[in-house]
């Protein structure tokens, strides 16, 4: 028998408008005093740092913001941001929005340890070190990042460098159902935007074509562009090859991801 090692995070909160109504609370049960939320500008702009700063905020616990994160953050945007966090003594940290964000928010949390760049302990054991608590609120879903313990970052060489250790895992984990997705009803000619368990909140209709494809978009993430056909049935539309691109303004945007 080969035996397995699982890890895991140690709390994890799946609930509508949960970041609003029990972040703080959670912050709380780890005795945070004063916290880091770790994200990028576009989720800054669409309010959801305000949301959980208010709710850290009621629960009586500091926060300061660090939303300069990028894709595949260099180093020294990891660098920028420890720097925040210990200048003010932070004590837990909260990776918010996509998995770059997470990602740096996992090295953030190593804070505590005496080392001066990242590049310092990307060859190193990492099993000896102390970690902060951890938060991860994801705004998308497909990364993962905020169930495992790697970070992939980029190293001053443009290559790409990944800290793996069970160490970087999130203690706790909240996933906001606020949020409902859009998809594809081809066979009514429209697409819909769906909550959890399956309520219709929002429709566009797109008769007397068939929708296949969408996705939110355009500077406030309120653009729902749509892929259309004149026929639903997949083997009329590849033997007419016709297509075009439909789009029209909704009324939620998306999370957006750095």
């Amino acid at each position: 028998m080969t035996g397995i090692e699982f890890y895991t995070n140690g709390h994890i909160i799946s609930d509508a408008d949960s970041m609003r109504q029990k972040l703080g609370a959670l912050a709380k049960q780890y005795s945070a005093t004063s916290a880091i939320i770790v994200t990028d500008a576009g989720i800054s702009q669409l309010g959801y740092v305000d949301i959980a700063q208010q709710s850290l905020q009621e629960a009586g616990v500091e926060v300061v913001v660090f939303d300069t994160v990028v894709a595949d953050p260099p180093v020294e945007v990891v660098n920028d941001a420890i720097t925040l966090a210990r200048s003010n003594h932070c004590d837990l940290v909260i990776g918010l929005g996509g998995g770059s964000s997470i990602d740096t928010a996992k090295i953030v949390a190593l804070y505590p340890n005496d080392f001066e760049s990242v590049n310092d302990i990307l060859d190193l054991d990492l099993s000896g070190f102390k970690k902060l608590p951890l938060f991860a609120i994801p705004t998308t879903a497909g990364t993962g990042a905020e169930a495992t313990f790697v970070s992939v970052i980029t190293a001053k060489d443009g290559s790409k460098k990944a800290i793996y250790t069970p160490k970087i895992l999130p203690d706790g984990l909240a996933l906001d159902a606020e949020s409902a997705v859009w998809i594809t009803d081809t066979l009514n000619q429209r697409a819909v935007r769906i909550a959890e368990g399956g309520e219709i909140l929002e429709t566009v209709d797109t008769a007397p074509e068939g929708v296949f494809a969408v996705t939110l978009g355009g500077e406030d993430g309120k653009t729902l562009f749509m892929c259309a056909a004149p026929d639903w049935d997949e083997a009329s539309r590849k033997s007419e090859t016709k297509g075009r691109m439909l789009s029209t303004k909704v009324t939620v945007g998306h999370a957006r991801t750095p």
